[in-house]
């Protein structure tokens, strides 16, 4: 199980090339609702202990040693190159789940990085296995910013790829991956859910939202929400436990658990049938392998 430090940043927005967005999203997309106070604190300890690991198998191996022919997939050249990191320092990392055993998550790493593939394995295999299917390629990179002036622990979300900077906390990974969710979890739904006229009307009957991260958008504000709902479901006493003022948000809690895939918080277990292990059609294909 995962115990690394936890480290609540709140740069959870979503991004554009690969990059982070900064929380100061323009103020039209901003919600019209108070925070809730005493607001959503860090979820990471309940979850941690109360979510299944999916055991597996994790390879991993250097960028410019692999068969004699430095190679990496599309993404990770694109977030080397456009960043000016040294290739030296690309590693590959390939995780394989028993609970899902037609997929697996390639991803890239710094050497440097603060998590390395095994500690992303842990991570990764804790998520609820349709949460996860839904995601992409993972990027690992240190802590120290690219012009070296600063440090922080961030993760996010950029088109189904999950970029890890730092020692994010498992609170921050999940809402991460909740907004691959909401593009994907939610059947019968081309768009992103929270963009319906059913999340709206549940939003509107609400008075709050959980955190100043919900305040930012509705993409944040459902994502946020995703990962309370799963803390509500698989840690006993439940989101009532730890936010005194739930029932401001209510509407928006229900509206999630009866719109989202069944299997979406894992309260099914690993199914028997390999075909049925995971869902992967409307996943993204990974990107392609490219000649460094």
């Amino acid at each position: 199980m995962f115990h690394k430090a936890i480290i609540l940043t709140g740069l959870l927005a979503t991004t554009v090339l690969g990059s982070p967005v900064v929380a100061n999203v323009r103020n039209a997309n901003r919600l019209d609702k108070p925070v809730l106070s005493p607001q959503l604190p860090d979820l990471s300890k309940g979850l941690e202990a109360n979510l299944n690991f999916a055991y597996g198998e994790i390879a991993r191996w250097v960028t410019h040693g692999y068969e004699g022919n430095p190679r990496t997939n599309e993404v990770c050249q694109s977030y080397w190159k456009n960043n000016h990191l040294a290739w030296e320092d690309l590693w590959h990392f390939n995780a394989t789940y028993r609970d899902c055993l037609a997929m697996s998550w390639n991803g890239c790493f710094h050497s440097k990085a603060e998590l390395d593939p095994e500690d992303i394995f842990q991570i990764w295999g804790m998520i609820p296995v349709q949460m996860r299917s839904y995601t992409r390629h993972l990027i690992v990179l240190p802590a120290e910013a690219e012009n070296h002036s600063s440090k922080s622990s961030a993760v996010w979300n950029d088109r189904d790829d999950i970029y890890i900077k730092g020692r994010p906390s498992m609170h921050e990974f999940l809402v991460a991956v909740a907004k691959s969710a909401d593009l994907h979890g939610f059947p019968g739904i081309k768009d992103a859910y929270h963009n319906t006229t059913e999340w709206l009307e549940a939003y509107n009957k609400d008075s709050a939202v959980p955190s100043t991260i919900a305040q930012i958008s509705q993409a944040e504000n459902i994502a946020v929400h995703i990962a309370i709902a799963l803390f509500d479901i698989r840690v006993p006493g439940g989101i009532s436990s730890v936010l005194p003022g739930w029932r401001d948000i209510g509407n928006q809690q229900k509206q999630i658990t009866k719109a989202a895939h069944p299997d979406l918080f894992g309260l099914h277990g690993a199914p028997k049938s390999r075909e049925l292990q995971c869902n992967v059609t409307d996943r993204r294909p990974n990107s392609p392998w490219v000649i460094l």
